[in-house]
């Protein structure tokens, strides 16, 4: 979690725009397996998790969305965390 805000603060040293503003974010990649119920979530780059069951997994963190598993077997919660700091 600390690494992906450092990250986006030198993105938005570097890319600081309305573009940046309106269109872009980070990742909060997390699903919910519908097997076992369990909430995975993966907060770093490859940082592959998979549910109690093996059913479905999750990587990514706040970099890229990874899912294995059926669609139908998890309910994706994943969402983009935009700086509203501004």
């Amino acid at each position: 979690e600390e690494v992906s805000k450092i990250w986006w603060e030198k993105h938005l040293k570097r890319e600081n725009s309305i573009i940046v503003d309106l269109f872009q974010g980070q990742y909060k990649s997390t699903i919910k397996c519908l097997k076992c119920g369990d909430i995975i979530e993966s907060v770093s780059r490859h940082d592959f998790k998979s549910c109690s069951c093996g059913a479905v997994c999750v990587d990514g963190g706040k970099d890229y969305l990874r899912r294995c598993g059926y669609p139908e077997d998890y309910v994706d919660l994943s969402v983009v965390e935009k700086d509203n700091s501004k």
